[in-house]
């Protein structure tokens, strides 16, 4: 009897397992997981990344292009059963951007990287607003100071301000907005640590879902510098998912969602990372 149970067991812990997997999806065969290695002598960049673990796909194309040019060259067609590129005209001492296409029939995938062989370091990228979640800041101080130490020598000055969770996101945004100010030359990125107040904006639902329609997270709202933000444009109210609020494309505060006011644009990186200064990009936030 017991070896019956343990054998009724064995199969319904079995049975559970392969549910699971079924249930678990394959978002990562969506992008191209790509990494690369270098080579001074004879100069070379070798780009490499996972095969899809659902079939093969039928081509990538792999692109190069100079670091901050505005459109990508001629590609280079590869099989779908390439897992390499390997760029033979890489010049020593010069950085390279490639964006690596997945066609797959049914859905395409992406992936950029930036390589270079023997590139030299960068002294001054200018400053980051270092905004940081009080909540964790005497817990996490030696892992915070070598956060900033990283940042000073990836060529970073660093403006630090700990903030508590229950500020706004308009007196958050009023402290990188006067570092802004301040020196609107060179303080080029914000990097928000932690659970930092989170401003809400819009009315949608990219994924798709009804209960999903209303205001989402838009770190996006720290970077912005000089665009306008109001708190009266959107008045809807979500009843099924209550956490996505009717807040608008907002600033200030809202029933019991915090949203953001008045917004260059900077860029961050952290919980999130974003660029300063008239125009927005690469939001991230770093959760401890």
């Amino acid at each position: 009897m017991k070896s019956l149970i343990r054998a009724l067991l064995v199969v319904l812990v079995l049975g559970l397992i392969a549910q699971a997997a079924r249930a678990v999806e394959s978002t990562w065969n969506y992008a191209v997981q790509v990494s690369a290695a270098v080579q001074a002598s004879p100069a070379q960049i070798t780009l490499s990344w996972p095969q899809d673990t659902t079939a093969t796909p039928t081509s990538y194309t792999v692109y190069r292009k100079a670091p901050g040019a505005a459109a990508w060259g001629s590609g280079t067609a590869l099989a779908g059963s390439a897992t390499t590129y390997t760029d033979t005209s890489a010049v020593v001492g010069t950085a390279y951007e490639y964006q690596i296409v997945k066609n797959a029939g049914t859905y395409s995938g992406y992936g950029y990287i930036e390589a270079g062989i023997n590139v030299p370091l960068v002294e001054n990228r200018g400053k980051v607003v270092l905004i940081v979640d009080k909540t964790y800041a005497a817990n996490l101080a030696a892992e915070l100071t070598r956060l900033q130490q990283d940042l000073a020598g990836d060529g970073w000055t660093v403006l630090r301000h700990d903030v508590n969770r229950t500020d706004s996101v308009v007196s958050v945004k009023n402290l990188i907005k006067a570092d802004y100010t301040a020196d609107p030359a060179n303080v080029k990125s914000v990097f928000l640590f932690g659970h930092v107040p989170v401003p809400y904006s819009g009315q949608l639902n990219p994924d798709g879902h009804p209960d999903h329609v209303g205001a989402w997270p838009t770190d996006a709202f720290y970077g912005d510098m000089d665009g306008t933000w109001t708190d009266s444009s959107v008045n809807f109210t979500q009843t099924v998912n209550t956490e996505m609020l009717g807040i608008s494309t907002a600033a200030g505060e809202t029933s019991s969602a915090t949203t953001a006011e008045s917004g260059g644009s900077i860029a961050a990186r952290g919980r999130a990372s974003v660029p300063v200064g008239s125009e927005i990009a690469h939001p991230q936030r770093e959760v401890p």
